[in-house]
């Protein structure tokens, strides 16, 4: 196993946004920095994607108030954002490392369509994997009922533009 330094990402949408408990464990705040113990996920073969023991995680420092730390943030996120999203699809290629960051260029459109406001037969059957310790939610989680997609062009003359989609709970949280 290897031991990796982190920040939190929130990993259950029904707990609150700004804790979040592994069982008896640790409870971890929003931009807290933990450090765990990590294996090579076996089921996901992108370079980025480890498993994590639960029983490993310890909270190294809390950067969740005070201080500076949004200058901390952007010293630790810098270094890893690229020109633009052709570049990293390009490095996709060679490293087949599917995460990367970037800051568009020009014009930025954000196109919202409705969805369908229930999970179908086939999402609600999809294995879910619970720790021995984990608390099962006692119901069904939330489908957000709209797609939320980002439109836009790196700059470059060589780019046809970019659509991403933005799957993330906090969306309709705002």
């Amino acid at each position: 196993m290897r031991r990796w330094r982190y920040r939190r990402r929130k990993l259950d949408p029904s707990v609150s946004d700004s804790v979040q408990t592994f069982g008896r464990r640790q409870a971890i705040q929003k931009y807290d920095e933990i450090e765990v113990m990590a294996k090579k996920a076996r089921s996901d073969q992108r370079p980025e994607s480890y498993q994590v023991d639960p029983d490993s995680i310890s909270v190294v420092r809390s950067m969740s108030s005070g201080g500076n730390k949004w200058n901390e943030v952007r010293e630790r996120l810098l270094p890893l954002v690229s020109a633009s999203m052709c570049v990293i699809q390009e490095q996709r290629k060679i490293t087949r490392v599917t995460l990367g960051a970037f800051q568009p260029t020009g014009q930025i459109k954000l196109t919202i369509e409705a969805t369908e406001t229930d999970w179908t037969p086939e999402q609600l059957q999809k294995p879910v994997n619970y720790g021995m310790f984990d608390k099962i939610p006692q119901s069904t989680l939330e489908k957000v009922p709209y797609k939320f997609v980002y439109h836009f062009n790196c700059g470059t003359s060589e780019c046809n533009g970019h659509n991403i989609s933005c799957i993330d709970w906090e969306m309709c949280q705002t």
